[in-house]
């Protein structure tokens, strides 16, 4: 059975140096670089498998692709993670309007419009020794069905995750070649430092709000990781 939840919203201050996750819990940045193509973070995580994760935003490919750091002792399941997404770039004082326009709506370049947003859209691309798997098809046919997204943002979705699968495979499971070759190239840390896993819990607000929100309590549900 698919898990069905609304779409995941992130904020990605960078003025702030901080990302607002899926549950609204706000994580202090390391590292923001604003690029033509995109945005690049690094920042520590409290996950127990997982110590540092590096993102990069790729609005024009509709797509998230991550590196997650394992702790010593944890297996990689992936070495390129990409989410599709619906990526965003507005001035911060929007930081909390929830408005969230298509792939395809044009991304400000202004210096100003400096806090990014992303809606998860559920299909992501694991990528693992040269091998490349879509996943979580099952949860997006659900959202469409239960109405949580439109028939035409989940065509866009799957038409995002397919022209990745097909360039990551023409390039022998290379994610870096293939987004080189289509003008994203990307650049990850050489080193990084893994977060411990037993943090204090972080401040929480308000599922996409800015990480100046005010502070909010309880449990939300937005699917897994």
């Amino acid at each position: 059975m698919s898990d069905l939840h609304v779409p995941k919203l992130e904020t990605f201050d960078v003025s702030a140096a901080a990302n607002v996750d899926p549950k609204g819990f706000v994580r202090g940045v390391d590292v923001f670089e604003t690029h033509p193509h995109g945005l690049y973070m690094g920042r520590g995580a409290d996950h127990p498998q997982f110590g540092y994760l590096e993102s990069w935003l790729l609005p024009d490919l509709g797509l998230r692709a991550n590196i997650f750091h394992s702790r010593p002792g944890i297996a990689a399941t992936s070495h390129r993670y990409l989410d599709v997404a619906e990526v965003t770039r507005g001035p911060g004082s929007d930081a909390a309007n929830g408005a969230f326009a298509t792939g395809d709506d044009p991304i400000t370049r202004d210096a100003a419009f400096d806090v990014w947003r992303t809606r998860d859209l559920y299909l992501d691309l694991v990528v693992l020794d040269g091998e490349v798997r879509v996943d979580d098809a099952d949860e997006l046919t659900a959202a469409v069905a239960a109405g949580l997204v439109d028939a035409e943002t989940g065509a866009w979705a799957i038409d995002r995750a397919f022209a990745a699968l097909a360039g990551i495979t023409a390039h022998d499971g290379d994610v870096d070649a293939w987004l080189a070759s289509v003008g994203c190239p990307v650049t990850w840390a050489d080193d990084v430092s893994l977060a411990p896993a037993d943090q204090p819990r972080p401040k929480r607000v308000a599922i996409g709000a800015g990480p100046g929100a005010g502070a909010v309590d309880g449990d939300v549900s937005v699917g897994k990781r």
